[in-house]
C-alpha cells in the first residue's frame, strides 16, 4: 500500500482491496482510541467486521468501502442479538435512522470515543 500513488487512494482506484483497506483503517483507529482487542462476529454467511464494548453493552461495526451501505449482515446480528445500537461506516455523511447509525469512515476514532459519551447521555445524533 505504501506505493500507491495518493490519486489511487483518492479516487478509491484500488479495486478488490478497497474493503481491506477500509477495514484496516477503522482497526487502526480503533487502537489509536485504546482498544487493545478487537473483535468480530461470524454467522454461516455473515460477518460484522468490528464489535466494539461499551459501557451499554456490545455495539457491533458494519465497515462499507463505498457509498452503498446495504448491510445484510448486520441485519443477522441485530435479528439475532437485538443490539441498542449498530454503525455503518462508509463514504456517507453522519445520521441516525432507528437503532443504526451511519457515520463516515474517517471519523472512526471519533466516533469510538463519543460511544461512551452517547451511553452517559444518549444524545449523538438525533433522528431525522
Amino acid at each position: 500500500m505504501s506505493v500507491l500513488p495518493p490519486e489511487v487512494i483518492m479516487q478509491y482506484g484500488f479495486g478488490s482491496y478497497q474493503g481491506y483497506m477500509a477495514e484496516n483503517f477503522v482497526a487502526q483507529e480503533l487502537r489509536a482510541a485504546g482498544d487493545d482487542m478487537l473483535y468480530t462476529w461470524q454467522g454461516r454467511t455473515s460477518e460484522v467486521e468490528f464489535l466494539i464494548e461499551t459501557g451499554a453493552g456490545v455495539v457491533p461495526w458494519e465497515v462499507k468501502s463505498g457509498r452503498v451501505v446495504h448491510a445484510k449482515s448486520l441485519s443477522v446480528y441485530e435479528e439475532r442479538y437485538r443490539p441498542k445500537r449498530c454503525y455503518i461506516l462508509s463514504s456517507k455523511n453522519g445520521y441516525c435512522q432507528g437503532r443504526r447509525c451511519y457515520v463516515p469512515i474517517y471519523a472512526a476514532g471519533v466516533i469510538r470515543n463519543l460511544m461512551e459519551k452517547q451511553h452517559q447521555t444518549e444524545t449523538l445524533f438525533a433522528d431525522p
